[in-house]
């Protein structure tokens, strides 16, 4: 178990949808299992969200994302300084409208709950 980042609850990790706030959330590249906010990483090279302890032993053994194939450099992974920005952002997937913008070419990919955020 493991908290929703949108709410707090206690969910199995294995979950990506919230029973209680309902909100999809992210999966992490390495593990399949939901992002939590006080783990949260990302590839430097797709920005698909990885749970930081996760990631760095994945790169013990493996030298390329599993989502991208680009070569990773594990000094390159970090904690994320905003992991709500984040969310926000790969749940977003680029759709909403900031700032005058009409949404195309922003934080998503097109992939969904599990698109990585467009910048830190």
């Amino acid at each position: 178990m493991s908290p929703c980042p949108f709410c707090n609850t206690m969910i199995p990790v294995t979950e990506l949808d919230c029973s209680q706030c309902k909100n999809a959330i992210p999966y992490c590249i390495v593990t399949g299992g939901h992002m939590t906010l006080q783990d949260w990483s990302y590839c430097p090279t797709c920005r698909f969200p990885a749970l930081f302890d996760s990631f760095k032993q994945y790169l013990e053994k493996n030298t390329a994302c599993p989502m991208c194939d680009q070569e990773i450099v594990p000094s390159a992974v970090e904690i994320a300084d905003d992991p709500r920005a984040m969310l926000k952002a790969a749940v977003s997937n680029g759709d909403e409208k900031e700032d005058g913008q009409d949404g195309k070419g922003g934080a998503g990919n097109g992939a969904g709950a599990g698109a990585g955020a467009g910048g830190v």
